[in-house]
């Protein structure tokens, strides 16, 4: 009996941004008849990313950031406390954009994913697989705050004693720690680190090999991903879920070309749709932060769709298998509506969720289905391991990934 290769499954890890390619393209399907179960394990972890302008960063980057007299004004929720507090401010001498105090924020994420993977031959053409992930998360973050001028803090705080313009013990608290302060106000979760598991967004996906000869091969794969992992908390800050809360449809073209018995070269073009849903979610109020107070249960939310480009080169002969690959990935802004706030508000939400990536990965294995063939090895097993790395991108997190591989065909 002749068996192949199955390596067409690709899991989400981090939901809501492009992932890494854990599999090398290939037009081959099972035989009829034949089934295939593997198990995928990844480890990935997330500490910097390609920012908006394609710097290497922290994952937490978005909390750097500095708080200035302005912003002290324009936090006030009550317009005459706002206007008695600039006036404080302009007769103490200081200007809207002086920084007064930095926050200072870091984020680490880990993920791993455990994913059974069952394969089925319909045909001798078509092949059909379901994906399940199980994927543990956790999420370190750590805040605080750099004051620039205590002695500015102080002077700020007796001169609003004086006036009776707010509670001065609370206004120097939010200076001094404004991130918590914030989060309080507006009803988020205490920040806490947190390990969780739960179950990704299940794939199933088709393979049908349309085409193939003794130097060429095509297959058409198409997939559906459905909405089963956990979706965004929007009462968590640096939230990991598991899922982005729809539907996705996918459409690739494999395409083999056989340079010799034992070397192919391979590449896929895929595109992925992704289907508009409802959302829960919080409203930007200004473009510097996306901490808000404001909530919209009704949002219309459109996901970028995304391309992939992937090409690679494989060796596979007397149960060795070796091959290297490079891909392109790039998905287009997200797009947001509602009715409840003005609309340049939802346009925020979209703020840096265009994104693209380059990304390289080797893999080397070994499998048993020659000896099994030959009645030298009781089972055809195939054990594989994946190293990918991200070698240029933005707006996704650039940590290598890990994968292993391990499969059965009966």
């Amino acid at each position: 009996m002749k068996y192949f290769f199955l390596g067409f499954i690709s899991v989400s890890v981090l939901a809501g941004t492009l992932k890494v390619p854990i599999d090398l393209p290939s037009t081959k399907v099972l035989p009829k008849g034949v089934r295939n179960i593997s198990f995928k394990g990844l480890a990935v972890n997330g500490s910097t990313k390609y920012s908006n302008s394609g710097e290497s960063v922290g994952v937490g980057d978005a909390l750097n950031t500095t708080v200035t007299y302005g912003d002290l004004i324009s936090g006030q929720s009550d317009a005459t406390k706002a206007a008695t507090l600039e006036n404080l401010i302009m007769d103490l001498g200081k200007s809207d954009d002086q920084i007064l105090t930095e926050t200072i924020g870091q984020v680490d994420i880990k993920a791993s994913a455990y994913v059974p993977v069952i394969a089925y031959g319909l045909t001798s053409k078509v092949t059909l697989a379901l994906a399940i992930p199980i994927i543990e998360t956790s999420r370190n973050i750590i805040v605080g705050v750099n004051t620039i001028n205590p002695n500015e803090v102080s002077e700020l705080k007796n001169k609003i004693e004086e006036k009776s313009v707010v509670k001065a013990e609370e206004f120097v608290e939010k200076i001094n720690s404004p991130i918590p302060s914030k989060l309080s106000e507006y009803g988020y979760d205490e920040l806490q680190n947190y390990k969780e598991t739960n179950l990704g967004d299940i794939k199933l996906v088709s393979k049908i090999n349309t085409f193939e000869n003794k130097i060429n091969a095509i297959t058409l794969a198409t997939s559906v991903t459905l909405p089963t992992g956990r979706e965004l908390d929007i009462n968590r800050v640096a939230d990991v879920p598991t899922g982005d809360g729809q539907i996705d449809v996918g459409v690739g073209l494999h395409y083999d070309y056989f340079l010799t018995n034992s070397i192919t070269l391979s590449s896929l073009s895929q595109l992925t749709w992704e289907l508009s849903d409802i959302v829960e979610r919080r409203i930007p109020k200004n473009s510097k932060s996306s901490l808000s107070d404001d909530i919209d249960s009704v949002v219309v939310r459109d996901i970028g769709d995304s391309v992939l480009q992937q090409i690679a080169v494989s060796y596979n002969k007397n149960g060795f298998n070796a091959g290297v690959g490079y891909s392109f990935q790039y998905k287009s802004r997200d797009e947001y509506q509602g009715d409840k706030y003005q609309q340049e508000r939802y346009d925020l939400l979209g703020k840096e969720t265009f994104s693209r990536m380059h990304a390289a990965q080797v893999v080397l294995g070994y499998d048993t289905l020659s000896l099994f063939k030959e009645k030298k090895f009781p089972v055809p097993l195939r054990l594989l391991i994946n190293q990918s790395w991200v070698i240029d991108g933005k707006n996704v997190v650039n940590d290598p990934l890990t994968s292993v591989d391990f499969a059965l065909f009966f």
